[in-house]
């Protein structure tokens, strides 16, 4: 029962899913930033050589203040994916010059690199480096990972830029079906 309890533990803390045993899925939502901040959330996905991408922003109360979505093609991994995905998010939030923001990514690599990037010599590393700077730009920036259930909006506009290979940017207007998405993940 001890070991059983440690490992439970661990499977939490290192997010590791063991896909013998049965997964409970308890359905989670986004969840607010504090008052005075904004999320951000990105996603990324790579099919057939081909990329898409989608990045979000919200407010403390729920509401999207822009974002973008994207389609791009021979890409060389999802790693490069996910980190043009959080450029582009955080490029984003610096046009609209916020300057108290939370990052959110599911790519736990790219989230663990930005948190311990001083000791990654590779090129990924070099480039991690430099986002870091951009990220040390805002007053107050944090890089976070979040599960996949909490980023259901951009998992979404990832498929629709793959589907419709299109690239959209908006801010407070956007597609209806986009605010379905957004009013569902709120609920």
């Amino acid at each position: 029962r001890i070991v059983w309890e440690r490992a439970k533990t661990l499977g939490k803390d290192f997010r590791i899913h063991n896909l013998i045993l049965p997964w409970s899925s308890n359905p989670q939502k986004w969840e607010k930033p504090p008052i005075g901040f904004m999320k951000v959330n990105m996603d990324a996905v790579v099919f057939n050589n081909k990329s898409g991408f989608g990045v979000i922003i919200r407010d403390c109360d729920g509401f999207v203040c822009g974002g973008c979505v994207g389609y791009k093609g021979d890409l060389p991994s999802t790693k490069w994916v996910e980190i043009d995905t959080l450029v582009e998010g955080i490029s984003m939030a610096r046009s609209f010059n916020f300057d108290h923001v939370i990052f959110e990514s599911d790519c736990t690599s790219i989230v663990n690199r930005l948190c311990k990037y001083h000791v990654d010599i590779t090129i990924l590393g070099h480039r991690i480096i430099e986002i870091r700077g951009m990220i040390d730009l805002f007053a107050e920036a944090e890089v976070r990972w979040i599960s996949h259930d909490k980023n259901k909006v951009v998992d979404k506009l990832c498929s629709m830029a793959m589907k419709n290979s299109c690239n959209l940017s908006f801010e407070l207007e956007y597609p209806s079906d986009i605010h379905q998405l957004v009013i569902l993940d709120s609920f």
